[in-house]
């Protein structure tokens, strides 16, 4: 309620806090039985004010000077300490929750991570499978027009490599453009043919490759051993699929192979012996656990580690006369 009051004994009745905001009048708030006796001196005459709010300008009711009590005491107001311990309570509580949520992301990203590391790898070998079936289907095109696969690699006179099978696809993989500026009669790497080491060939380069988009990451496997032959042979002569004695189904066509640096026009591709080799140390390709490979009958199939190294030789070999079992593969 609120009372205009012109004497001081009902304020003290009433226990009253003043606050004068008019020269000639002053108002008056009551609160009832349950007052509160905040208590002030005035500094002017010593006289002690009853119910006056702390740091509130108020007229003294013996001299009726102005001013601000800094010495409040007792009653139902927070002393000033008391206020700034609430203020650096909320700080507190809000940075403790700041920093709970920054431990709590921190914990759900560790929780993800595996989760999404996982994801971008199957994406990554979903990626390079495409880029090997498209290589195979154009493996096929290519014996389909001229009666066998592509020679890993077409030697000049001298026996010095002039170019490499994966210029000899071009046509068949969207890159006639490519194919007709590319000069057949010069080396990969003469001054005329020069620009394929700027020129990068997605379809060459798998997505989880760390190597320059202009080297290659899909190679034929070869031999000089007679009594290994892969699909390639030597790597001088196509092969035919009537060559494939093992079945086309059981035969390695092309691998991805990570870390050999090798510009995609460069006619140079890996051994029996180093495939292997990388294979027992688990650095094939890029992609965990394993390697993708295109089999000779156009398919794509994931070679995991570990495996028995016999077992990945008899793929690589197009005329061991021993059948695969894939359910091994699968069961890994």
């Amino acid at each position: 309620m609120l009372y205009c009051a012109r004497s001081a004994e009902t304020r003290r009745q009433h226990h009253v806090a003043t606050v004068r905001l008019e020269p000639r009048i002053t108002f008056l708030f009551i609160s009832g039985e349950t007052a509160v006796s905040n208590q002030a001196v005035c500094p002017n005459c010593s006289h002690v004010m009853h119910n006056v709010a702390p740091l509130a300008t108020v007229y003294c009711e013996s001299c009726g000077r102005r001013f601000v009590p800094d010495n409040v005491s007792g009653g139902q107001f927070a002393p000033a300490n008391y206020q700034k311990s609430n203020f650096s309570l909320i700080i507190a509580l809000l940075a403790g929750g700041f920093f709970g949520l920054l431990i709590c992301g921190g914990i759900l990203a560790a929780l993800l991570l595996p989760a999404v590391q996982a994801a971008r790898e199957a994406a990554r070998r979903v990626q390079s499978g495409n880029n090997l079936k498209q290589i195979a289907l154009a493996m096929h095109n290519y014996h389909d027009t001229y009666a066998r696969f592509p020679a890993a690699q077409l030697r000049n006179d001298d026996g010095s490599p002039r170019m490499s099978w994966r210029t000899s696809i071009l046509p068949f993989v969207d890159h006639l453009d490519e194919f007709e500026t590319y000069d057949h009669l010069e080396p990969w790497d003469s001054p005329v043919n020069s620009w394929t080491l700027s020129w990068p060939m997605e379809i060459y380069h798998a997505s989880a490759s760390l190597e320059p988009p202009t080297n290659t990451s899909y190679f034929m496997v070869v031999s000089d051993d007679p009594e290994q032959l892969p699909l390639a042979g030597d790597g001088t002569l196509g092969t035919q699929l009537r060559d494939i004695k093992d079945g086309t189904a059981n035969t390695i066509m092309v691998v991805e192979v990570e870390g050999l640096n090798v510009p995609w026009a460069e006619p140079r591709d890996i051994t029996v012996d180093e495939l292997i080799a990388r294979f027992e140390n688990e650095r094939v390709g890029n992609i965990a656990g394993g390697f993708n490979a295109a089999l000779a009958d156009g398919s794509v199939r994931f070679i995991p580690y570990p495996l028995d190294t016999e077992q990945l030789r008899l793929l690589l070999l197009r005329n061991d006369g021993n059948a695969i079992d894939w359910d091994q593969f699968e069961r890994r």
